[in-house]
């Protein structure tokens, strides 16, 4: 069924809503507090072409805005932006001749509070990163399920393994391109209706030959 735009609308601002009351709850219960929370990194909006979700946001507080993080974006950051992963992703679609699928792209996290790396998350007292996690947890699987989109890919594998976790645990999983080192590059699930999870390898996270990184990219191609 679809939902319409004002109740997406609705639901994204009330999801960051939620995630900044519980910031201001935990922020001094962790040394990464004043490093803030990012939710989306694009409009929202119902069916998807991608939906993106990396780990979470990396940076430094010098990197939190709060006031920005407290609204939904009404840009898309992969389209314009200039850090390393917007560029790398913008370039991908590029080679695909896809950026219209780009364009019509969500992007968020599976964590939404930022930490410099996921090694520093797991440095959080356990019991407030349980409860951040669980809190995250709840929001990831409320967002796939609403706004349904067409492909998930999660950039890098924890992401994916935290998706599949959340959203389709006993699925079977394909690893379609090995590289370098016998490293997992690709990974997929197929869901329901000719839809699709796909964990990619870090794309900036990891050092990837360009023969590699031209294997995953074919890949994608093919699948979407």
């Amino acid at each position: 069924m679809k939902v319409s735009g004002g109740d997406i609308e609705r639901f994204a601002q009330q999801t960051v809503d939620e995630t900044y009351t519980l910031w201001r709850e935990t922020r001094f219960q962790h040394e990464f507090g004043s490093s803030g929370f990012a939710v989306f990194y694009s409009p929202v909006f119902y069916e998807p072409d991608v939906l993106f979700v990396g780990f979470n946001p990396g940076g430094s507080p010098a990197d939190f805005d709060v006031d920005r993080s407290r609204r939904v974006p009404t840009q898309h950051e992969y389209l314009h932006e200039h850090y390393d992963l917007a560029r790398k992703m913008r370039g991908m679609f590029a080679t695909l001749g896809k950026l219209e699928t780009l364009k019509n792209s969500v992007k968020m996290n599976s964590i939404f509070f930022r930490t410099s790396n996921s090694d520093k998350w797991r440095t959080i007292p356990t019991l407030t990163r349980h409860r951040l996690e669980g809190f995250c947890d709840q929001r990831v699987r409320q967002i796939i399920e609403v706004l349904h989109p067409r492909i998930i890919i999660c950039e890098g594998h924890e992401s994916f393994d935290k998706v599949r976790s959340l959203f389709c645990p006993d699925l079977p999983e394909e690893v379609l391109v090995v590289g370098a080192g016998n490293r997992r590059m690709y990974r997929r699930i197929c869901l329901d209706n000719r839809r699709k999870l796909i964990g990619l390898i870090h794309p900036t996270g990891a050092r990837i030959s360009n023969v590699d990184w031209a294997n995953v990219t074919r890949k994608l191609g093919e699948d979407i």
